[in-house]
């Protein structure tokens, strides 16, 4: 019998390295490295690195993420919208069978939301 678990992961903070002007009229552009911590929710919880190489061209999101520049894993179905509530971006990345899910929201030039990781 195969059982599917699900972890939450809640994406505490990635801080930008390249800039980014969230104050902008139009929408910014997510591209660069981006580096930060997350903790993950499971029977324990316990914090993590996060980073990011994001490229963004009009409103979709390719690259790659994982727990630091030597792990990474590319990113599929990436999206950067930008509307009344803000700047949201979302995308998957991981394996067939393992596959985790990203929502993220730019807050003061930080990307904060959540990612949710089923397999």
């Amino acid at each position: 019998m195969l059982a599917r678990r699900v972890f939450a992961f809640v994406v505490a903070a990635l801080v930008a390295i390249s800039p980014v002007l969230a104050l902008q009229e139009k929408a910014p552009d997510l591209t660069g490295t981006w580096t930060g911590k997350f903790s993950v929710v499971s029977q324990s919880e316990k914090e993590e690195g996060a980073y990011a190489i994001l490229k963004q061209t009009g409103a979709e999101l390719s690259g790659s993420v994982g727990p630091s520049a030597e792990r990474q894993q590319a990113i599929n179905k990436g999206t950067v919208v930008t509307g009344k509530d803000g700047t949201m971006v979302t995308f998957d990345t991981g394996r067939p069978g393992h596959v985790i899910a990203f929502a993220l929201k730019l807050v003061d030039g930080k990307l904060k939301g959540t990612a949710r990781d089923e397999f």
